[in-house]
């Protein structure tokens, strides 16, 4: 996606808070490479863990204290650059970062929008929704959900088919979860959870979390 919107001309950055494990930073290095090395890696992962563990674990293993504080200076140095940031996650909602403090909870004080990216395959409707039920209870908005094929290449028809299958099923059950929870808290119907491409961030400018 960072890639894509750079292309197109935007003025995009992207922002992986926290890291863990040996190659933990890669994904913070290639972002750096994409962005042609405009901000220090420390602005784009401001907390770096050596083991590949939750953060909080690997915090209290290695004798460190996670400093949120790091991660909003850096997130306000972006914003205040860049015209859309893309913020990497750290292996799900409920990852805990510090004791009872969560990767949802990061997202919320940071008042981000939620993009669910999830691979295709077996369990994918399953933790799809999971993740979305999740994201509603804590109060998060889920501006969409990027079904990603890790595998790449072409696919036989039935694959292709299964895809799809999946794909229309994610789409009309997370809509159905927002709708029934909106109607239980009195707020009236909802909208279909839009698609999401470089295109439709580039236009909605909207900030998200990977």
């Amino acid at each position: 996606m960072l890639s894509e919107l750079r292309r197109r001309g935007v003025k995009a950055a992207a922002f992986k808070p926290i890291a863990c494990g040996a190659g933990g930073r890669r994904d913070a290095e290639i972002y750096a490479e994409l962005m042609n090395r405009e901000q220090p890696l420390d602005a784009l992962n401001p907390i770096y863990l050596r083991r590949p563990l939750a953060p909080s674990v690997v915090a209290r293993l290695e004798g460190k204290r996670i400093d949120l504080r790091k991660v909003f200076a850096s997130y306000k140095l972006l914003v205040a650059r860049y015209d859309v940031v893309l913020i990497e996650g750290a292996g799900g909602l409920l990852v805990p970062i510090k004791h009872n403090y969560f990767v949802a909870d990061l997202a919320r004080d940071l008042g981000l929008p939620v993009l669910i990216v999830a691979r295709l395959g077996l369990g994918t409707i399953n933790h799809t929704l999971l993740t979305v039920r999740q994201a509603r209870a804590m109060g998060l908005h889920v501006c969409g959900i990027v079904l990603n094929d890790i595998v790449g290449g072409k696919h036989g028809p039935s694959r292709e088919d299964e895809y799809r299958g999946d794909s229309k099923t994610v789409r009309r059950a997370a809509t159905r979860c927002c709708a029934a929870r909106e109607a239980r808290c009195g707020e009236g119907g909802t909208r279909d959870l839009p698609e999401v491409g470089p295109a439709a961030l580039t236009r909605l400018r909207c900030r998200c979390r990977l």
